[in-house]
């Protein structure tokens, strides 16, 4: 489980990376605060999946097993490995 608890920090980490790599220009202010909003929820997802699974999966290792391994597959931070094409 520590495993799991150190892959989703370290994916944490790289949506914040992939975020400030990839800046962008915005025409007004609603568009940079849903970018902003959006940037938020990619950089936290990776925790936020990580304490929900740990407090609703209590007594079932088998199956937090099984949604922390899809968590980590599911937040992998694309952006950061591949770039981001525009």
């Amino acid at each position: 489980m520590a495993v799991l608890g150190a892959i989703y920090l370290a994916e944490a980490v790289a949506w914040l990376f992939a975020v400030r790599a990839n800046p962008m220009i915005f025409d007004d202010k609603f568009q940079e605060s849903v970018a902003r909003f959006t940037e938020f929820f990619a950089i936290t997802a990776a925790p936020l999946w990580f304490f929900t699974v740990i407090a609703l999966t209590h007594g079932r290792p088998t199956r937090r097993l099984v949604w922390l391994v899809v968590g980590a597959i599911a937040v992998f931070p694309l952006p950061l490995v591949i770039g981001v094409v525009v």
